[in-house]
């Protein structure tokens, strides 16, 4: 067996991919997660409207015996309604709960007193000063200025939370796990990093453990959180805070626009338009070196295929939209993700020699966006073209792993 490798995001200090055998990783999707990760997201309403009949209570805990309690008495209190109207009840699943998101200013200042009295900018500053969803929820509670404008704060936090889970400019490396502390990446870690490396390093060979082999890989693993999907917007912290205020003990009309709020992870996605991005437009920036990669590069690769090979390629990737019938640039198994991940590893050695072990864009930060906008570098420098090496040297990869039917392993 080989050593196991690690992505870790050094910026964010988490750990993002990997855990497994090199060849696995690399030859195998194993770093495919990397494409959708370093592309620039863009928020979007997946839906104008919801009824009740769409609610259902989180699986997750601790929650969610409040959130059913409340799901129900909103429905009842529905159901009630209809029937003093005379209007036919089913499930009250029909009934439209979410409205559009219009902000509502009152138009005569006398009608409003107190805290909304303020201008709306200074109003729009004090929700964005609050970085907790509590306080955010519980204040848009308070009165239809304040739904809207908290609302708002609300869609930023939640793509505040999507960006984090973002890998774009932030730098990243595939450790091996006999890595060693003293030989690190040149220009990549700072001398704070460093004196935290050294002091940790100092600390175990007091407790009797100085083995540098590994000792990298240890102490990104201690220092570094585990990437995880269940960063949510409400939260377990928010709905401790709910349970202890007893938040869905409101009168009715909040309750609909609490329930309006919880829903509202569900009412957005954030969409980069990959599906209508073609491969060809892109290409992969590394911001660290100035280099790039075209994603029309990748054909280089077809042109010793048989006929009939290179045909099915071409028609996989290369024609026609990715929504109507090439792939999506994301789905390539030798796409952007792998020529990060051949190039960002680092280790004392390789044992299995399929790349090097001092990648030459380890802890580098990354980009992938359209052809024509790549990122501005600094003053004096050009960005570099490095499409056709790149392709050189991951096709010799995939012969040396495959033999003579690499090309069916593309």
């Amino acid at each position: 067996m080989g050593q196991d490798w690690t992505i870790f995001n050094l910026d964010k200090k988490r750990v993002d991919a990997g855990g497994g055998v090199l060849g696995e990783l690399l030859l195998h999707s194993g770093f495919q997660k990397l494409n959708l990760r370093l592309v620039q997201p863009r928020l979007a309403s997946s839906k104008s409207a919801v009824t009740l009949a769409s609610f259902t209570a989180p699986s997750w805990k601790p929650l969610p015996l409040a959130f059913t309690h409340l799901l129900h008495h909103v429905r009842q209190r529905f159901s009630e309604s209809q029937r003093a109207l005379g209007m036919e009840v089913g499930d009250a699943e029909t009934l439209i709960l979410c409205r559009s998101r219009n902000v509502h200013v009152p138009s005569v200042a006398e009608s409003r007193v107190g805290l909304p009295t303020l201008p709306v900018e200074l109003l729009t500053i004090v929700f964005q000063f609050l970085n907790d969803t509590f306080s955010i929820t519980t204040l848009s509670l308070t009165c239809k200025l304040f739904f809207s404008l908290g609302y708002s704060r609300l869609l930023d936090r939640l793509e505040e939370i999507h960006l984090s889970r973002t890998m774009m400019g932030d730098r990243l490396i595939c450790v091996g796990d006999c890595a060693r502390i003293d030989q690190l990446p040149k220009n990549i870690f700072t001398s704070a990093e460093k004196d935290t490396m050294n002091t940790w390093f100092g600390h175990r060979s007091q407790d009797g453990q100085p083995e540098l082999v590994g000792s990298l890989n240890k102490f990104l693993l201690q220092s570094c959180s585990q990437g995880s999907s269940h960063n949510l917007l409400f939260d377990a912290t928010f709905w401790d805070k709910a349970t202890e205020t007893n938040l869905i003990a409101r009168p009715f009309i909040e309750q609909t626009q609490l329930l309006e709020l919880l829903y509202m992870e569900n009412m957005h996605i954030f969409d980069s338009e990959r599906e209508e991005i073609h491969c060809r437009d892109l290409v992969l920036c590394n911001l660290t070196a100035g280099e790039f990669f075209r994603g029309n590069a990748f054909p280089l690769i077809y042109e010793k295929c048989e006929p009939w090979l290179r045909t099915s390629l071409v028609k996989n990737y290369d024609s026609g939209a990715p929504s109507r019938r090439a792939l999506p640039f994301y789905s390539r198994r030798l796409g952007f993700a792998e020529i990060i991940g051949a190039r960002i590893c680092w280790s004392s050695h390789s044992d299995d020699g399929l790349v090097t072990p001092r990648g030459c864009w380890a802890g580098h930060r990354f980009e992938i966006t359209l052809a024509d906008s790549k990122p501005h570098l600094e003053a004096g420098k050009q960005w570099q073209d490095v499409s056709e090496s790149v392709m050189v040297e991951m096709t010799q990869i995939w012969m040396d792993e495959f033999g003579d039917d690499w090309q069916y392993c593309i």
